[in-house]
């Protein structure tokens, strides 16, 4: 802290049972300023292992594949969350989505560009790539999500883009 305002530094290992986040953040916030922005850079999550820990993140089941990460948190006064601009890479595992059956889809790789505005609600995807099995593509779009219940996605309303998109589903896809 100084005359021209404040920065902090974060590093940490956050565990909860097998689930782990390895986490870099930077901040500075000018003197009399509403908001800091942290850098981030994250790595070693595996979002299933997450759920796996806790009832409470039990969406966070559907990836199965170690994420990492940077990009920039924004936190207001009292620390309330104000968004994040993220770049996240998940590497190879699987995906669960219950909607397509009780299969695992393998994943090969998600690539993704996307900011969430927690105030609205809006998570827009500026670009995710992605590779699982015979299944690719790139997509992007914004989501207006439903939560009511603080983590837990109720439903959201979605506009996507796709290009090159590739899908072979079994039970979901024909031809």
């Amino acid at each position: 802290r100084d005359a021209g305002g404040v920065s902090a530094r974060f590093e940490a290992s956050l565990e909860l049972d097998e689930a782990r986040l390895d986490l870099q953040m930077f901040g500075r916030a000018s003197a009399g300023a509403d908001r800091v922005q942290f850098e981030a850079l994250g790595s070693g999550f595996v979002p299933a292992a997450l759920a796996r820990a806790s009832p409470l993140f039990s969406d966070f089941a559907v990836l199965d594949a170690p994420v990492s990460g940077s990009g920039t948190v924004t936190l207001g006064k009292n620390g309330i969350w104000l968004g994040a601009e993220l770049k996240l890479v998940a590497g190879s595992g699987h995906a669960y989505i219950p909607a397509l059956g009780d299969e695992p889809v393998p994943v090969d790789y998600i690539k993704t560009n996307l900011e969430f505005d927690p105030v609205a609600n809006l998570l827009s995807l500026h670009r995710l790539d992605f590779k699982a099995g015979e299944n690719g593509g790139i997509v992007s779009g914004t989501a207006t999500l439903d939560q009511p219940d603080g983590f837990h996605i109720a439903g959201a309303t979605v506009a996507m883009n796709a290009e090159d998109l590739s899908l072979n589903i079994a039970n979901f896809t024909d031809g």
